[in-house]
């Protein structure tokens, strides 16, 4: 699906399985987090910038709405990665797509709320 929208990045189609794809990445770190042996997190980080780019590809887009949705978009999966992530220049670049969302309520989730967790996050 992500790769019939990638011809038209700015499309709401684009929007929704960039989403997608966000989520069920990061679906996966955490179910390879579960069983992977400590200190070996840095199998991740790929999937982690793709997850970045997806979600900064998403906030700069025009159709992006900051405001409260009724959907589970890419501040769950921002959060859940910036917390499993080991690369502290991801980690920031995550805080930076969060600012970047500022105004965005997912349901319970508030961009405002997860920034500052972020920032705490990071700078431990």
């Amino acid at each position: 699906m992500l790769s019939s929208t990638w011809e038209r990045p700015t499309s709401k189609e684009f929007i929704a399985a960039a989403t997608l794809r966000s989520l069920a990445l990061v679906a996966e770190i955490s179910v390879r987090k579960i069983s992977a042996p400590a200190g070996t997190m840095d199998l991740f980080v790929k999937d982690a910038c793709e997850i970045v780019d997806l979600s900064r590809r998403i906030v700069t887009d025009s159709s992006f709405r900051k405001t409260f949705v009724f959907e589970c978009g890419i501040l769950p999966a921002l959060f859940i990665t910036v917390m499993l992530c080991p690369e502290r220049n991801i980690r920031e670049e995550i805080v930076q797509v969060l600012k970047l969302a500022e105004g965005r309520i997912e349901v319970t989730w508030n961009a405002v709320e997860v920034v500052r967790i972020a920032e705490s996050f990071v700078s431990c």
